[in-house]
């Protein structure tokens, strides 16, 4: 298993354990269950988002037949550092969020990202902000994680905290797990040379989720795909005429692989981070 540099197995397994907490959150606030942070961390703060349609207009927060705002995740603290941990979809709205693959703007010069992605990362962000802006001053490093859509909103809440200056280089890190490509390629570029986090995408290379958004569509299917007149060339057709639909990966890939046998299990957070604490016990024998 190749392991760029810098890339810490135990801070990366730590993450993936922290984001499972978020899906309990998750799980047990929607039933109306109390919910406690395990392991020793302290729960600093909690964030939340309504569903929204991605057609709604992105500078008004619509209600959807009076739902109540879901946690999305949270910020905890242990050990002097301060952990973002954002958890991924698990609504059929979010997965429409998630299929809504619109270009849209970031902010001012950092091109665009999905409109779904953007949604409820408006949601979530003010309340990220507010802490860090007033507490990673005292803090040891930053951790920011997340899972599949949570993952992609990783991405953006590292983006926006460098864009409003709040980025220590070297005291930030950046964990995602089976993520999406979440913008095109002027923002992976700012992300890669201007932001320069380290950064490191955990995939199962086997998992249909890091395939998408496809990385451009700018392509005639007839002649570079061989296919002709046939219902898959007119859904491809309809599909690819679509102009401003290319996107890019931006953290470092971390690839290992398995075969679970069904798209959920290979898109699994847990299968994926208890692979690598395998790698772990395996290195320590």
């Amino acid at each position: 298993m190749y392991l760029p540099k810098d890339f810490v197995l135990g801070e990366a397994v730590a993450c993936g354990e922290l984001i499972d907490q978020a899906y309990q959150q998750f799980d047990l606030k929607k039933k109306s269950l109390p919910w406690a942070l395990q392991d020793n961390y302290t729960l600093e703060a909690e964030f939340f988002a309504i569903e929204q349609l991605p057609s709604a207009p992105l500078d008004v927060l619509h209600l959807m037949n009076g739902a109540k705002p879901l946690p999305f995740g949270f910020i905890a603290s242990k050990d002097n550092n301060l952990y973002v941990v954002i958890r991924g979809t698990q609504t059929p709205l979010e997965w429409f969020d998630d299929a809504s693959i619109r270009p849209v703007p970031f902010n001012p010069g950092w091109g665009n990202t999905t409109v779904g992605f953007l949604l409820i990362h408006r949601q979530i962000f003010p309340k990220i902000l507010e802490f860090i802006s007033a507490n990673q001053g005292g803090a040891g490093q930053l951790f920011i994680c997340g899972h599949s859509l949570g993952a992609a909103l990783a991405n953006l809440v590292a983006a926006d905290l460098a864009f409003h200056q709040l980025i220590r280089k070297d005291a930030t890190k950046v964990y995602t797990f089976s993520g999406p490509r979440v913008g095109d390629s002027i923002f992976a570029t700012n992300f890669k040379e201007i932001l320069g986090l380290s950064a490191w995408r955990v995939f199962n290379t086997e998992d249909l989720v890091p395939t998408l958004p496809f990385a451009t569509l700018a392509m005639d299917p007839r002649t570079q795909l061989g296919l002709f007149e046939s219902r898959i060339e007119l859904l491809l057709k309809l599909i690819l005429a679509q102009p401003g639909f290319i996107y890019q990966h931006v953290d470092e890939p971390v690839a290992v692989t398995y075969q679970r046998n069904t798209i959920p299990d290979n898109h699994n957070l847990t299968f994926l981070y208890k692979y690598l604490a395998s790698e772990i016990n395996r290195s320590a024998t």
